[in-house]
């Protein structure tokens, strides 16, 4: 997934990140390597956390937004 079609979903801005940007690639910026399944990345007053991965690319990371501040709890995609 690119970062730009995940933060459109949610309504997040990307503040000079370029939207291309693939989501495996902006995680391992933030974690300072290799993603991996539990790793979390605070981000525009989200934690972003790795669910599944499909090779060296994540298949699934959920959202979870400060309570009060977004539609849910939090979603897979």
């Amino acid at each position: 997934a690119q970062l730009g079609a995940v933060s459109a979903l949610y309504g997040l801005k990307l503040d000079g990140i370029s939207p291309d940007t693939p989501l495996s690639s902006f995680t391992a910026q933030k974690v300072g390597g290799a993603p991996v399944v539990g790793d979390q990345v605070e981000w525009n007053n989200t934690i972003w956390t790795v669910a599944v991965m499909d090779g060296n690319k994540i298949g699934k990371v959920g959202v979870r937004f400060p309570e009060g501040s977004a539609p849910g709890p939090g979603l897979f995609l």
